[in-house]
């Protein structure tokens, strides 16, 4: 049951969730990351420093602990 689990959330993370953030959070005009959005997926005015920070350490261990 754990392994179907670990499958599921590791294919959701990667599939569904990676992609919207990837796609959408990256402030191309002035660097960091976008960290709120509208039910429709649109930016919000308001960023928070520490979810940029906590978005970098989320990108960073996804990369080190990447599948093969």
């Amino acid at each position: 049951m754990l392994k179907e689990l670990k499958q599921r959330y590791g294919t959701t993370l990667f599939n569904s969730i990676m992609p919207f953030w990837l796609d959408r959070s990256l402030d191309k005009e002035h660097g960091g990351y976008f960290t709120r959005f509208a039910r429709d997926g649109a930016t919000t005015s308001a960023n928070y420093i520490w979810l940029q920070g906590r978005k970098v350490w989320t990108l960073s261990r996804l990369y080190n602990k990447r599948p093969s």
